[in-house]
């Protein structure tokens, strides 16, 4: 019997996805940008610099979403 895909790698796909089709439009995706500034922001036990959020996000399975992030590293 075939295990089901964890649930992160659709997550993976689809914020990806997300990212990539903003980037594609010409522009920053300042929306995305913003949200994910704020997040990190918010983490303040320890507070997180952006190498650490990026980081998190890899441990939680979002591994190609933060590789797409990295050439925005100074607008998180």
């Amino acid at each position: 019997m075939a295990r089901p895909l964890p649930q992160t790698l659709f997550l993976d796909a689809y914020l990806t996805e997300l990212a990539e089709r903003l980037i594609r439009k010409n522009f920053l995706p300042d929306p995305l940008l913003g949200v994910l500034r704020r997040q990190r922001r918010a983490l303040r036990n320890p507070p997180l610099g952006v190498e650490a959020f990026l980081e998190s996000l890899r441990r939680a399975g979002l591994v190609t979403f933060a590789e797409a992030l990295e050439a925005y590293k100074g607008y998180l």
